[in-house]
């Protein structure tokens, strides 16, 4: 965002509010890394994750699939 005096670069948008969520719920998990569905969805379960299970994550009406690395 920005004008033709200033320019700053921010992310914005579902995407990044979600992974904030998700990075906030690691120390209630007890996990170092939280990964959304988006994200593990082309890794799979063989990439090396394991699912958490299902969260209910602030300002979102569906639950989201969690997943860790193990």
């Amino acid at each position: 965002m920005g004008s033709g005096a200033r320019f700053d670069c921010s992310a914005i948008g579902d995407t990044v509010n979600l992974a904030a969520r998700l990075e906030g719920m690691t120390k209630d998990m007890g996990v170092p890394l939280i990964a959304g569905e988006a994200t593990a969805a082309p890794l799979g379960l063989k990439g090396g994750l394991r699912l958490l299970g299902n969260a209910n994550v602030r300002d979102r009406t569906m639950a989201t699939q969690i997943f860790t690395r193990p």
